[in-house]
């Protein structure tokens, strides 16, 4: 069902949802036509914080795989720390 909004409309309304990843993940299911908007908020701006330094390495491999991985994802990601 395509939205009786404009599109720009309603991806202002979804920015309005930064930081907020429970209710980005939400909405990005409730049509593919909001999905990209979604992605570009949750995945902008990705950052590792890792269980301990032993773990490190495989754990951040373990985080990267899909990023590198899936190019529809990595699009968004404009930061990875």
């Amino acid at each position: 069902m395509q939205p009786r909004l404009p599109v720009e409309t309603i991806e202002h309304a979804i920015s309005f949802l930064d930081g907020d990843y429970p209710s980005i993940a939400a909405c990005s299911l409730v049509c593919r036509t909001l999905l990209p908007s979604c992605r570009a908020l949750f995945w902008r701006d990705v950052k590792a914080v890792g269980p301990g330094r032993r773990r490190h390495d495989v754990w951040l491999a373990k985080l990267s795989e899909p990023l590198t991985s899936t190019p529809e994802i990595r699009a968004y990601v404009r930061s990875f720390s």
